[in-house]
């Protein structure tokens, strides 16, 4: 079990914090776990129509465009474009397989802004989300950004994103006489082969944790020390 603490001064009489961590990992370091999966438990590829579809699903109408996207090319690997509206667009690569996109890309990516050095990064900034044998980068002008319009779409492409990796969506909660606690988790897992024929898991996890204390008034009271325990699968 991994374990987090953290040291909170200077809280008064109720006290509410937030959490936000991010996991993720592309091999079970566990070789019993991944010895234990049979052929039929791989993940499947997807498909150009699948992508499209999921898109369409959440109210985008991605448009092809002609936009020169050999600027774009990540090794032998060149992106179709799509516009999405007048500042936002869609970077679409596609992968022979999970273990290919790994080994062009590294990393398992919700959202992330930092996982790939994409050109052109003084004009438009990029978010990465992995699905499977697909990278997709939702790219915006960083000219003309509405940050409303940026803050939901965002929101939108990690669902399609997690919906595409067959995610799921978890809330936990508890409470006791002194404290109120939930953790909100998305988190996928798909297993694949790598060149070797190995068995790996492509998975992520993120977790938003907040916690509130609703004990007695005490005006002495200066630090909380708190310790949040979960399966390291890491």
């Amino acid at each position: 079990m991994n374990r987090f603490k953290r040291n909170i001064f200077g809280v008064m009489f109720i006290c509410t914090v937030t959490i936000f961590m991010v996991g993720c990992n592309n091999q079970i370091r566990d070789s019993k776990t991944a010895d234990t999966q049979s052929e039929s438990n791989l993940a499947s590829t997807l498909t150009w129509s699948e992508i499209e579809k999921s898109l369409s699903e959440k109210g985008f109408l991605p448009v092809k465009t002609t936009e020169d996207n050999g600027i774009y090319k990540i090794n032998d690997i060149t992106p179709a474009i799509y516009c999405l509206n007048d500042t936002e667009s869609i970077l679409l690569y596609e992968f022979s397989s999970i273990a290919e996109r790994v080994r062009n890309v590294p990393g398992s990516h919700l959202a992330d802004a930092l996982a790939y050095q994409y050109p052109l990064s003084d004009t438009y900034s990029h978010w990465t989300f992995s699905t499977r044998n697909f990278l997709i980068v939702y790219r915006v002008d960083n000219k003309v950004v509405n940050e409303f319009l940026l803050g939901n779409n965002l929101k939108i492409m990690k669902q399609v994103a997690l919906d595409l990796n067959e995610g799921e969506e978890v809330l936990l909660h508890g409470k006791n006489q002194n404290w109120e606690a939930q953790a909100f988790i998305q988190y996928y897992q798909n297993w694949y082969k790598d060149e070797k024929g190995r068995i790996k898991a492509d998975q992520m996890s993120q977790q938003v944790v907040s916690f509130k204390y609703c004990g007695i008034k005490d005006d002495k009271l200066q630090s909380i020390k708190y310790e949040y325990k979960y399966p390291s699968g890491t």
